[in-house]
């Protein structure tokens, strides 16, 4: 009986898909032209402004004009030429994307925009290949990790066949070894790897001694995630702008996650986050858009 809740969304999808074309929006923040697939990427158009809107407003007040940014995990180039934006022409935008469903639309959002730069690989904990698990929805789900919990969860809200999953050997690099050989060492690190964020985060280890800020949505080995950055001198703080204990590190999980170095970000840490208070049963954050 449980599958009937989801027949309605089930039909509207079905419905959408057979009549799907690509199709050019304006990015509903920094009008640049979008190009995107009207049914397997829905959430931008449908959600517009509304999706994520805590998480980017921090971005907006975070990220300064002449930064460099790191985004692992770039989907079709939504947020990075927002990033792009954000940076302003004497910023960079370094956008880390191995997925093969993702990268066309990728490399036409952000054609012809000098201050950014592609790397067609993954992001891991060291450099190498790895066997990258290809969704057919959307390729926002797509993961190094085997059996990620999210490409089953999403296949069964879809119509028949939409989650169907391929396996493709791609790159791996690490941020640490492209800092080295690019030179460009980010001011602002963003991570949506689909479960695979503590591997990226132990592929950074010398870049954590440059004390970037960090955005990272964490789905798996949430513990492990805190006291890395903990260790680490960061504080964590989730997009409504409240601090983050370690106790409660398992309720993490699908949150975007803020790290900001104790000292080094201490002025930000003031100005934008609410001082800690007792903690509160209530949960970290909404359910994610889609």
């Amino acid at each position: 009986m449980q599958g009937w809740r989801h027949w309605p969304r089930r039909l509207a999808l079905a419905v959408l898909k057979r009549v799907s074309r690509d199709i050019t929006i304006r990015h509903h923040h920094t009008g640049d032209p979008v190009r995107l697939n009207l049914y397997t990427h829905k959430g931008y158009w449908y959600h517009g402004k509304r999706r994520e809107a805590a998480t980017l407003a921090l971005c907006r007040e975070i990220i300064q004009p002449g930064w460099t940014v790191y985004d692992a995990g770039g989907h079709i180039g939504y947020l990075s030429l927002y990033f792009a934006k954000l940076a302003g022409p004497e910023g960079r935008v370094h956008v880390f994307e191995p997925g093969e469903n993702n990268l066309p639309y990728l490399e036409r959002n952000i054609s012809g925009l000098a201050n950014i730069t592609l790397v067609r690989a993954a992001v891991g904990a060291a450099p190498g290949r790895a066997t990258l698990y290809v969704e057919s929805l959307a390729g926002q789900n797509n993961s190094l990790v085997p059996d990620f919990e999210i490409l089953a969860r999403n296949a069964a809200l879809a119509d028949p066949g939409a989650g169907k999953v391929t396996l493709r050997d791609v790159e791996v690099t690490t941020l640490d070894f492209h800092a080295a050989r690019s030179q460009a060492m980010p001011d602002f690190v963003k991570i949506d790897v689909e479960g695979f964020e503590l591997e990226v985060l132990q592929g950074m280890a010398e870049l954590l001694r440059q004390k970037p800020v960090i955005l990272v949505e964490v789905q798996r080995n949430q513990a492990q995630v805190f006291e890395l950055l903990e260790m680490a001198g960061y504080h964590l703080f989730n997009d409504r702008r409240r601090r983050l204990r370690a106790k409660n590190a398992h309720r993490l999980k699908g949150a975007n996650v803020f790290a900001l170095h104790a000292e080094a970000h201490a002025g930000l840490i003031a100005s934008l986050f609410k001082p800690v208070r007792a903690p509160s049963s209530a949960p970290l954050r909404g359910p994610r858009n889609s």
